[in-house]
C-alpha cells in the first residue's frame, strides 16, 4: 500500500521537490494515520496524517469533484479534534512532503526579483482549503519551495570553516543553540521553533550553517546534504549592528521560486 502512496504522491505533486527515498521515508512512517477512498479495489483519494498536521491529500485528477477529498480531510479533522489538538495544519509539522500548499499567489507582497511561477500551476489546491476554513498562518511571509540553475551558479569562493569579509562560517553543534535561538529570535522569531530540533545537530546529512561575527552568531541556515531539497533551508540574519531583518540568501535570489500557503484550521 505504501507504493500506492509514493505513486499517488508523484502523480499530484509534480512540481514539489523530494527525493524518493525521502518522500518514502515520510510517507513510511508507522506513526501516521493513513485514510483511503478506493473503488472496485483501485486508489482514488488518500490523506496521510502525522498527529495534526496534514502531510498528504491527493485525489487521482479523474475522481475529483466527488466529495473525495472533503470527505478524507472532514474524517481527519474529526480525529484531530478527538485526540485533542487545538489545531489542524497542512504542510508543516515535524516532517512534510511539500512546504505547506502549492498555489500560484502571493499572500503577502514581497520585493522579490526573478519570482518564475512553474507553468501550470494553479490557486485550485490553495482554494479547497480555504472554503473549508482553513487561512495562511505564516504570519507575514510567503513559502517558496526554490529550484537553482546550476548552469548559473558561481561557487563563493570560501569553504566551510574559513572566513570571509570577518565572517566565519561553521556547522553548528547543539551547544551553539543558545546563540542561534538570539539570532532566529531578534531576525525572524516564527523561524526558531524550527532551529530547536536536536535532529539537527546530531544528523549526518542535515546540519545548520552559522555565520559568526564580532563574537555574534548573524546568520543561520538549515541545509541537508546530498539530495535535491534545495528548498528546504530556513535563513535568518541580523545585520552586524543588531537590526533585525529576515532575507533569502544571495543565491536564492536568483532561484525559480514558487509560492505556498502554510495553512491551519482552528477547532
Amino acid at each position: 500500500m505504501r507504493e500506492e502512496y509514493y505513486a499517488m504522491f508523484r502523480r499530484n505533486f509534480p512540481f514539489t521537490v523530494r527525493e524518493e527515498a525521502t518522500a518514502r521515508r515520510i510517507l513510511s512512517d508507522p506513526a501516521d494515520t493513513v485514510l483511503e477512498k478506493r473503488e472496485d479495489g483501485k486508489l482514488e483519494g488518500v490523506l496521510v496524517l502525522h498527529k495534526n498536521n496534514v502531510v498528504m491529500l491527493a485525489v487521482n485528477e479523474e475522481s475529483r469533484g466527488k466529495g473525495i477529498g472533503s470527505a478524507l480531510l472532514s474524517e481527519a479533522e474529526k480525529l484531530v479534534k478527538a485526540a485533542g489538538y487545538d489545531e489542524i495544519t497542512v504542510g508543516v509539522g515535524e516532517d512534510y512532503l511539500t512546504p505547506g500548499v502549492p498555489t500560484g499567489k502571493m499572500v503577502f507582497k514581497e520585493n522579490l526579483r526573478s519570482v518564475k511561477i512553474y507553468p501550470g500551476m494553479d490557486d485550485n489546491a490553495a482554494h479547497f482549503f480555504e472554503k473549508r476554513g482553513y487561512y495562511h498562518a505564516e504570519e507575514d511571509a510567503n513559502i517558496f519551495d526554490m529550484r537553482l540553475d546550476w548552469e548559473d551558479y558561481v561557487i563563493p569562493p570560501i569553504q566551510i570553516g574559513e572566513s570571509l569579509n570577518g565572517v566565519h562560517y561553521r556547522f553548528a553543534g547543539s551547544d551553539d543553540l543558545e546563540a542561534i535561538t538570539a539570532c532566529t529570535d531578534d531576525a525572524k522569531p516564527p523561524f526558531t521553533k524550527y532551529y530547536q530540533n536536536e535532529y539537527l545537530y546530531t544528523s549526518e546529512d542535515q546540519h545548520v550553517l552559522l555565520a559568526e561575527a564580532e563574537g555574534k552568531v548573524v546568520g543561520v541556515l538549515m541545509v541537508e546534504e546530498g539530495s535535491e531539497e534545495e528548498g528546504l533551508p530556513r535563513a535568518a540574519h541580523r545585520d552586524h549592528d543588531g537590526h533585525a531583518r529576515h532575507r533569502l540568501p544571495q543565491r536564492a535570489r536568483h532561484e525559480e521560486c514558487l509560492p505556498r500557503l502554510h495553512l491551519f484550521r482552528p477547532r
